[in-house]
């Protein structure tokens, strides 16, 4: 993590002062795309004798449709799940960087227009920065193990 760049994120507090958020958390979000496997059991793998990494092949349905996101699902996914859910007043969104999130005009007026203030968390440091992270982690392991 780059010290200068994490410094830089830190506006927030003053995107919370600047909104009546600080004491207002029921209004701030954080959102991330994830890919989980409804079946996890793999089937046969074929590696070579001495083979250091062996991945097997994917068998199970994901919950998503892919594990890519682009500006247009991203706005969608605002449109007809963030939206009808989102209390009365400003919100603040916290998402990473990808560029489906930041970077469409569509998506920005959008909310705009619906009180919806996005903040993109800087490039590598979600691990550390997002606040669910290790939330989805656990989630993934339970998927992972539990052989749904």
């Amino acid at each position: 993590m780059n010290k200068n760049i994490v410094k830089d994120y830190f506006l927030l507090k003053n995107i919370l002062e600047g909104n009546n958020l600080f004491n207002n958390p029921s209004n701030i979000y954080n959102m991330d795309e994830s890919v989980l496997q409804l079946n996890n059991r793999s089937g046969e793998v074929i590696a070579g004798k001495g083979s250091k990494v062996v991945t097997a092949a994917e068998k199970g349905e994901t919950i998503t449709k892919s594990a890519y996101i682009n500006s247009d699902i991203f706005l969608e996914w605002l449109k007809t799940h963030f939206l009808p859910r989102k209390p009365a007043g400003k919100v603040l969104l916290l998402l990473d960087g990808h560029a489906s999130h930041c970077n469409s005009i569509e998506t920005r007026l959008f909310a705009d227009e619906h009180d919806i203030i996005l903040l993109c968390l800087p490039p590598h440091t979600t691990h550390y920065l997002q606040p669910f992270n290790s939330i989805f982690q656990v989630i993934k392991t339970w998927f992972l193990y539990s052989g749904l």
